[in-house]
């Protein structure tokens, strides 16, 4: 099988959809996905990096030219689009779940009730923080008519205010 031909992975597949857009550099890509992916799907400036590397020793990136401070301005090429299609066309799994504040629920008998109180009301206000400013990306996905962008942010909305509801149940 060809490098191209490979099914790329979830950070791999965030380049290459922001590289649709329009070329650009690592930082650029970097900024728009902590902004707009990062709420839903956890990304880092090391992966990011690593990949764009790979990708472009796969060919389905290409370097298009410098940007600012010399940085290297990255194009998608028709394998990356077709790498992309081939990601986006896979089954999706279930999710793990990895959950900090559930996992100290889960061992709730072994810590100071008071300790547990001060965690959840503390996850409340994160959640609560984390909503708004989903909110406020979901106005601005409105206002910028981004459809997709819009229905990832309701997701993120809909998340913090699940979890807020379910902290506010637990009894301690």
């Amino acid at each position: 099988m060809a490098t191209q031909d490979k099914i790329i992975n979830d950070t791999s597949a965030v380049i290459l959809a922001l590289l649709h857009q329009e070329p650009m550099i690592g930082s650029h890509l970097i900024e728009l996905a902590e902004k707009w992916i990062n709420p839903y799907f956890s990304t880092t400036r090391s992966a990011f990096y690593r990949d764009l590397i790979s990708m472009q020793g796969a060919g389905l990136v290409r370097e298009s030219g410098k940007g600012p401070r010399s940085s290297t301005e990255y194009r998608i090429t028709p394998a990356g689009k077709r790498a992309y299609q081939k990601w986006a066309h896979q089954p999706v799994e279930l999710d793990s779940i990895r959950n900090s504040i559930a996992l100290r629920v889960a061992f709730a008998d072994l810590m100071d009730s008071k300790r547990l109180k001060s965690l959840i009301e503390d996850m409340k206000r994160q959640h609560n923080a984390a909503k708004i400013r989903a909110q406020g990306l979901l106005d601005e996905a409105r206002h910028n008519d981004l459809g997709g962008d819009e229905q990832a942010m309701r997701f993120v909305i809909s998340y913090h205010e699940m979890t807020m509801q379910w902290l506010d149940n637990i009894k301690v």
